[in-house]
């Protein structure tokens, strides 16, 4: 396997602590926000090499379904039950056209629940951490 890189560390930060303070502000737990930063922007480099990865190896797999290595399955690719409809739109767009229909489904009125059930809008609604820079 190959080697894998330590795991970044800043100085005085325990990610394992069970307790989780609250400060007013984040200036107490700054070494916290520059350790998000710093894990940020790893994820995304590995990401993109993870992905470059990938299409090498999907090139060298070709348009078999399976490829293995010494022997052992390794990487299955096969046809899966979807179509890139953005493909198919772009490149044939009367047969896209051909076959769209329109479906009824049942949505959930998401604006009508916050006006009638206000209190319980917020105990269900979801929250989402995003990062402002």
């Amino acid at each position: 396997m190959t080697d894998r890189l330590p795991a970044p560390t800043v100085a005085g930060t325990d990610l394992d602590t069970t307790e989780s303070p609250v400060p007013a502000t984040l200036d107490e737990i700054a070494d916290l926000v520059f350790m998000e930063a710093m894990l940020r922007e790893y994820v995304e480099d590995w990401k993109e090499k993870l992905e470059a990865c990938q299409a090498k190896l999907k090139a060298a797999i070709g348009d078999r379904e399976t490829a293995t290595l010494n022997g052992k399955l390794v990487f299955t690719w096969k046809y899966i039950d979807r179509v890139n409809e953005t493909e198919l739109k772009k490149h044939n767009p009367s047969l896209y056209e051909a076959y769209t229909h329109l479906v009824e489904l049942p949505v959930f009125d998401k604006n009508l629940f916050r006006m009638g059930q206000s209190d319980l809008f917020r105990k269900y609604q979801v929250r989402q951490f995003k990062r402002v820079d």
